[in-house]
């Protein structure tokens, strides 16, 4: 029996090619925004956890530091004699840069000890051995291919110091363990990174390996207790947790994105299958009086359903995943490059298959059950007369429907309102029920827009479309709200989009306004000097003793050293520390303050003991103005009393600024990320940055950035993100704009007798157009308005809530570009996909529209 339904269901498909194709391209391309969303979340969350799982091998703990620059090497020593230890690894951990002749590449060098890493770690040797003495590497085969490498070839790495000479001595597997989301991988002696990297006496992790039959959370304990609280003790994977917080917001961006692409779908297969139902009635009816029994009926309805929604699954799946390989690239390079990891690779795996199909298949299902249903209440007698009012729904939507709507809309808005954080930062289980609300939401606005859209009708489409096309424009106007039920639907899909699309907009638009008086007034240097930048700091420090030369080239009036690193705070979630010498910042720049006044605040971080925190550190620890602040450094825990509250545009869940001074007295390193520069009244700033690129462009490769190219640089940062979220948007609303078209020749093909009706009695073909076109023009309208209203809304409650997710600060404002979208796309669009259908309706046939029952 199933086969012969499936015979069936290809049969009719295949004799409405046209809106079959319709149907299952809107399918295809919701499954496509969904397949795309779950890979690249996938590829985005798994990366730091894929690096931090390979790079730890088979240790079960690892030791790290909560001060930002390592900890003291004795603690080596103490993890050892922790019972429960069998073997306590060391590691130096770097990004820098490799130079081989005229080829350079980045990669990540780990400091080790040999023998005990290879408890931890397998190297697998295509080449060599591993390193055993100063001034020896061994690297992976990805980086020995980039730079041309052998064994024993030379090669120049980066260090504090200037380019430091080592000799290639062994090469292994680039796919063996230790290969991470941070592609290419080298490793050199312990002491050897210590002195490249300026970490004498400290280590970046201690990789723990448990003795056989020790539970790990009680060695965690025991390990926790026995060393300093400059460091943590985590499994590697909860290591990656903090990437996650970071990378929750960007995560929930592209979630809705594909939910609200799907949500449109959905409304396309319902209109069509609706229609499929319609166009049916007899046939069906005929079947039912020849005996089939209605679950048979109900059957073969849905197996057409699940048809459409199993080919479009798998054009989406594979139309996902290429959209899914460009996004990860572009993700990489844009902003993952910030956190110092790439993508990992986009790979389509049975969960991802199996939600396409699901939501294909399901969708499909889910939107041909009520139709199929419908059709079969009534009896197949009542059934085969033709329609008394064909293309009139008959089932109108009542009060209940309309209490559901509000009551779906109360359950949203309520659950945000009351779970809405006071004074702590929005946890990701919170985010994600906050996505599901807004969900929720539109769930009951949609079941509430056919007992508003006869309202809207008699207030404001017939009265403006009968000013404007007269009779034909009144026509248009009773025609939609002939089937409240589908033309509420497809508004739906256009609202949505619509909803995403200006709240995208103006969060954009107020964060680019937020950024703009963040950088007037914070980055007030002519230049920026670092060794090798990465977004978050520098890959490798600079010492004292370049900063001093620094300040002795030609034309260069003031050096300021500054510190940039992450740290872990009160709350054991990470911050952002950045170190300035407020003596010399407040002669070029200030900082953007949301409480405090500036020269007054810099009084007191000059004097020592003070900081300046974000919004986002003041919510995750409850401590205002006047508050303490204590930080976690290798001279133990440090209290700074709070001086003000800044602005703050990094995502990185807050950020803390306290003065030079007191990081070298409590930190006890001297080191700088980079270095801001000023140059001399009449000199210019390019003439000044040939000059320390002639000095020391052979011992040192620098990245210098001039202040304008450094705001260039951060934009099209910005915008490269947006332009992720555009273009899912823009997918929408093509899939908004099927809907639509879907919808109108719906409704043509249920009143094409109607249609051959206004011709026979002189109706020209252009006020059939007109007719056609003002209900497209109609379904913009409302779509538009109150797409608009709900994302000005949305925009609101994501920019109030920026803080709070990521540490971010943006100031609201309204993107009339946003709204100026939005309105095109309502009253262009909806016309535009009504064109075809329009044009198709005029040239009906007029005796064959009057014979069509």
């Amino acid at each position: 029996m199933t086969a012969q339904y499936l015979r069936m269901a290809a049969r009719y498909l295949w004799s409405r090619k046209g809106r079959s194709f319709m149907t299952l391209a809107g399918i295809a391309l919701g499954v496509t925004m969904v397949v795309a969303v779950l890979l690249i979340n996938g590829a985005i969350l798994g990366s730091y956890e894929n690096l931090l799982a390979a790079a730890a091998g088979r240790a079960d703990l690892q030791v790290s530091a909560t001060t930002g620059f390592g900890f003291d090497e004795d603690l080596l020593e103490v993890a050892r004699q922790t019972p429960g230890v069998a073997v306590a690894a060391p590691v130096i951990a770097s990004g820098t840069q490799v130079v081989s002749g005229d080829r350079q590449a980045g990669a990540t060098f780990y400091g080790i000890d040999r023998d005990l890493d290879q408890q931890i770690r397998t190297y697998r040797m295509t080449a060599g051995r591993l390193p055993e003495g100063p001034g020896e590497a061994a690297v992976t085969t990805d980086l020995a291919a980039n730079l041309a490498l052998s064994e024993g070839d030379g090669f120049s790495l980066l260090t504090t110091r200037g380019l430091q000479a080592f000799t290639v001595v062994g090469i292994f597997d680039a796919q063996g363990t230790v290969r991470g989301a941070l592609g290419p991988f080298g490793v050199i002696t312990l002491g050897a990174a210590q002195e490249a990297f300026g970490k004498a006496g400290k280590l970046d992790v201690i990789d723990i390996v448990a003795a056989e039959g020790e539970p790990t959370g009680a060695l965690q304990e025991r390990l926790a207790v026995a060393l300093d609280p400059q460091v943590r003790v985590t499994t590697p994977v909860e290591r990656s947790r903090d990437m996650q917080r970071l990378l929750d917001s960007v995560v929930f961006l592209l979630t809705m994105a594909g939910s609200i692409s799907l949500f449109a779908g959905t409304f396309i297969i319902y209109t069509n299958v609706s229609m499929s139902v319609a166009e049916r009635r007899r046939e069906l009816s005929i079947l039912r009086a020849l005996g089939l029994r209605r679950g048979e009926v109900i059957a073969s309805v849905l197996t057409e359903a699940a048809l459409l929604g199993f080919l479009g699954a798998l054009l989406g799946l594979a139309y996902g995943y290429g959209m899914a390989r460009v996004m990860a690239d572009q993700a990489t390079q844009q902003f993952l490059a910030g956190y110092g990891v790439q993508a990992a690779a986009v790979a389509m795996d049975l969960g991802t298959v199996a939600a396409a199909l699901a939501v294909g298949v399901g969708a499909a299902l889910a939107a041909a059950f009520g139709p199929a249903r419908e059709t079969v209440m009534v009896s197949p007698v009542e059934a085969m007369r033709p329609a008394e009012n064909p293309g009139v729904d008959p089932a109108r939507p009542g009060w209940r429907r309309g209490a559901a709507g509000l009551a779906l809309l109360a359950v949203g808005f309520l659950t945000v309102w009351l779970t809405w954080p006071e004074s702590e930062m929005l946890s990701p289980l919170v985010l994600r029920l906050w996505g599901l609300m807004l969900v929720v939401a539109l769930l009951g606005m949609v079941l509430l827009l056919p007992v508003l859209l006869p309202l809207a009708n008699r207030a404001l489409l017939r009265p403006l479309l009968t000013a404007a096309l007269g009779v034909t424009g009144r026509l248009a106007a009773d025609n939609l709200i002939r089937m409240p039920r589908r033309t509420a639907a497809t508004i739906s899909a256009l609202m949505v989009t619509l909803t995403y699309m200006v709240a995208m907009g103006g969060v954009e638009a107020s964060q680019m306004a937020t950024f703009n008086q963040w950088f007037e007034k914070n980055i007030g240097w002519d230049m920026n000097v670092s060794s090798s930048y990465a977004g978050i700091g520098a890959l490798v420090e600079v010492d004292d003793a370049f900063v001093q030369q620094l300040a002795e080239v030609e034309g260069v009036r003031l050096v300021s050293p500054q510190k940039m690193m992450r740290v872990i705070i009160g709350d054991g979630d990470q911050a952002f520390l950045q170190v300035f010498d407020h003596s010399l910042l407040r002669q070029y720049s200030e900082t953007m303050l949301e409480e405090g006044s500036w020269p007054e605040v810099a009084d007191l971080m000059e004097q020592g003991g003070h900081a300046v925190i974000s919004p986002g550190i003041a919510a995750r620890l409850g401590v205002g103005v006047g508050g303490t602040l204590r930080l976690p450094s290798p001279s133990g825990e440090v209290a700074f009393t709070v001086a003000g509250i800044m602005t703050d545009i990094t995502p990185y869940g807050g950020t803390i600024n306290i003065d030079r001074r007191d990081y070298l007295r409590y930190w006890n390193d001297s080191t700088a990320s980079n270095v801001a520069v000023l140059v001399e009244e009449g000199v210019s700033p390019e003439e000044v940055k040939q000059r320390i690129l002639d000095r020391w462009g052979d011992t040192m490769p620098l990245n210098i950035r001039l202040n304008r190219d450094f705001w260039n640089e951060l934009k099209v940062a910005y915008d490269s993100f947006y332009g992720l979220t555009e273009a899912l948007t823009w997918v929408a609303v093509l899939v908004a704009g099927l809907a639509i078209a879907n919808t109108l020749v719906t409704a043509i093909l249920e009143r094409k007798r109607e249609f051959g009706v206004l011709r026979a009695v002189g109706t020209r073909r252009g006020e059939v157009v007109q007719v056609v076109l003002g209900e497209a023009f109609s379904m913009g309208v409302v779509g538009g308005l109150i797409g608009a209203v709900a994302g000005l809304g949305l925009q609101r409650a994501m920019v109030a809530s920026s803080e709070l997710i990521n540490g971010a600060t943006m100031h609201w404002v309204l993107d009339w570009g946003s709204l100026g979208t939005a309105a095109v796309v309502a009253l262009i669009l909806a016309p535009l996909s009504g064109l075809l259908p329009a044009r198709w309706a005029a040239r009906l046939d007029v005796v064959d529209a009057l014979r069509y029952e």
